[in-house]
């Protein structure tokens, strides 16, 4: 039987959900209104919450494990490309949490983590644009930085200085998030005691955590990766009507699967700038130096550095879609990865809360410290609900018709051997043809009773799921059953497809308040594990795998943890 979560990814959810936040609320606010360096401003702005909560929690592993979450939650973004900002947060988080490891969660630390972070934002804008436009931006970025030095009378003046100016601004304004990080974290547990939740409400953004229904394809994600390789490769290799045409076709494709692929290249701001490229292209591709301004081969160059730009944003845009894949999220998650996975469905079931309770970023420029306190102060409450005790439900796990309801009828009469009450219900297959079951009994624990659950025989005013119509007074009995037995151990058999589309014992298993002393075991076919969790958050669930582990290691592990 596996455990749950640990501390620090609790606590680490709880930055994360309000990291997420901001980087939604914020940065939409930011990019919307056009604000110069809004990238530079929102990691300046994380630094600062980043290092606020390690003054309320000074332990080691909690921002790279907020970061994580945040990059993931990222993806629920109403931006079309999500990958770059995914990226960018996560290396935000990583270099915190180095300069934390190497010097302690403490103001050298969070200096030394803060003048990384946010430094890596401009090296991050530095390799986007080599992704998108490729190494011959650089050729185009030294001669129009020639050309502009020698305007200003500075023809000496070698790129390092730029580089190094540029540097020095983005390490010290790291130091200066992380120093305000560390004095509103020191102000917010000096004053805490006084702290109130108000009742704020942000921007109403509820369309950001609204996914559309889309269908998904692991062969399409893998084709879009293809395509976007071979149509750079014949931007670099080809004459500029094949490049066009190419990327022309492939764009009107992905427009026509994905309707929000093209919402970047609908705004003004990349035309512009796509304009000034090909401009700026066309005068120093050969060099201001030979006087050959408005080359066409500059004009061709600037114009493939754009098609490429367009692939990139719209491939990517795709893969964002695609990589939303349930099935991708399962690999992902469904071994090796259950803390990250139960960390951000707690971040997710506590987004509205943040989203409700967070100051509208707007209206706080003047006063960042409210900002700041509110939000240490919905961590603390949020960070004592977490801790909350949740029921515990007991998965009891294998494949079809691998025996899971006979396990579960063994562990039974060694309960009640034992001197336990057992109530619940097992569902007894019958009525075989050619060894598959044509019918359902519903067997009671408590009183021994029996009464048909479903049948393939149609039933007048059943309904019908699958090839089987269903008995609805059977149906209200279990979960009844369910809600009101007082038993030591309650059993249901089982749990899965149905109740995943709110049917069977949806109803009873909801809202499962365990009595004193009583422990809940779901039979759980293996295939619905994983959605099983994902549709009972409030659950904690403790997975016995019925060919690991037998029931007399089961009932042991009860009689100890009783006489425990």
């Amino acid at each position: 039987m596996n455990t749950t979560i640990n501390e620090k990814w609790k606590k680490a959810s709880v930055i994360g959900s309000l990291w997420a936040s901001l980087e939604i609320l914020a940065g939409s606010f930011l990019h919307n209104i056009g604000f110069p360096l809004a990238g530079t401003i929102l990691c300046m702005s994380s630094v600062v919450l980043m290092t606020a909560f390690l003054q309320v929690w000074p332990e080691r592993g909690i921002i790279w494990r907020a970061s994580l979450i945040t990059a993931l939650m990222k993806s629920i973004s109403p931006s079309a490309i999500i990958i770059g900002p995914m990226t960018g947060i996560l290396t935000e988080g990583l270099l915190m949490e180095l300069g934390i490891m190497l010097f302690g969660a403490n103001l050298v630390g969070s200096l030394a983590g803060g003048a990384l972070a946010v430094f890596s934002t401009i090296l991050h804008k530095i390799v986007s644009f080599l992704i998108i436009y490729g190494f011959n931006l650089l050729k185009l970025l030294e001669n129009l930085y020639y050309f502009s030095v020698k305007q200003i009378g500075f023809q000496e003046l070698s790129p390092w200085v730029l580089i190094s100016v540029l540097s020095a601004f983005y390490i010290l304004a790291g130091f200066l998030s992380a120093i305000l990080g560390y004095r509103y974290g020191k102000r917010y547990l000096r004053t805490k005691n006084q702290t109130v939740i108000n009742p704020f409400y942000a921007q109403k953004e509820s369309a950001f955590f609204d996914i559309k229904q889309q269908k998904f394809s692991i062969l399409l994600l893998i084709l879009h990766i293809i395509f976007m390789l071979i149509i750079i490769y014949l931007i670099n290799k080809q004459n500029l009507l094949v490049s066009v045409f190419a990327v022309f076709v492939y764009t009107i494709i992905v427009f026509l699967r994905y309707n929000n692929s093209l919402k970047h290249l609908k705004k003004f701001s990349f035309w512009a700038q796509a304009l000034f490229i090909t401009f700026i292209a066309a005068i120093f591709w050969n060099g201001y130096k030979m006087g050959d301004f408005f080359h066409p081969s500059g004009l061709i160059a600037g114009v493939k550095l754009n098609l490429r730009a367009i692939v990139i944003l719209v491939s990517f845009s795709a893969l964002s879609v695609e990589l939303r894949n349930p099935f991708v999220s399962s690999l992902f998650y469904r071994r090796g990865f259950k803390p990250l996975y139960e960390s951000i469905q707690l971040a997710f079931s506590a987004m509205p809360f943040v989203i409700e309770n967070t100051p509208a970023i707007k209206e706080h420029f003047r006063k960042p410290f409210l900002l700041v306190q509110s939000m240490l102060g919905l961590s603390e409450v949020l960070y004592a609900h977490f801790m909350r005790k949740s029921p515990e439900i007991y998965l009891i796990i294998g494949e079809k018709w691998q025996g899971k309801t006979d396990f579960a009828v063994q562990l039974a009469k060694k309960f009640k051997v034992a001197g336990f009450s057992v109530g619940g219900f097992f569902s007894v297959a019958g009525n075989f043809e050619n060894k598959v079951p044509q019918a359902y009994d519903l067997h009671f624990l408590s009183n021994a009773e029996g009464i048909p659950l479903c049948s393939v025989v149609e039933i007048s005013e059943a309904p019908k799921i699958g090839k089987f119509y269903f008995n609805n007074s059977a149906v209200e009995r279990g979960n009844s059953e369910i809600c009101s037995s007082n038993a030591n151990f309650l059993f249901v058999d089982e749990v899965g497809r149905l109740e995943l589309l709110g049917n069977g014992w949806f109803s009873g298993i909801s809202n499962i308040e365990p009595k004193v002393d009583q422990q809940i075991f779901w039979i759980v076919r293996k295939d619905f594990v994983s959605e099983i969790k994902k549709k009972f958050p409030q659950y904690t669930f403790i997975d016995v795998d019925i060919q690991k582990e037998s029931p007399d290691e089961i009932m042991q592990f009860f009689l100890s943890k009783k006489s425990g």
